[in-house]
This record gives C-alpha cells, structure tokens and sequence, in this order.
C-alpha cells in the first residue's frame, strides 16, 4: 500500500496529496471542481453585487 503525504491545503481547507489531480484558478488550490464552482460563485456574488453584499442575504 502506497502513502501519501499532504503537500498544501485547498482554499476551503481540504488537504492535497502528493499525485492527486488538483485545480488552481486565481492563485488558490481547489481539490475538486464542486470546490472550484463554489470559489466562482462566490466571487460571481461579490463582483455582481459589489459592496451591498452583506445586505442582500
């Protein structure tokens, strides 16, 4: 059984192995693409909706 060690974390905090397929959008590292969609989103919110963001949830 082969080991993997923890090479860095993803933006949300989910721990990234060595030889696991990672994404990197904007300078962060998202472990999977439900992961990647929710950064988008997010970052999606806060251009669309601008500074009013807390206010509008």
């Amino acid at each position: 059984m082969e080991t993997y060690e923890i090479i860095d974390f993803s933006y949300f905090g989910t721990p990234l192995y060595n030889k696991q397929k990672t994404y990197v959008f904007d300078g962060y590292y998202f472990s999977n693409t439900n992961e990647l969609l929710e950064y988008v989103l997010q970052y999606a919110k806060v251009m669309v909706l601008g500074s009013n963001l807390d206010l509008r949830q």
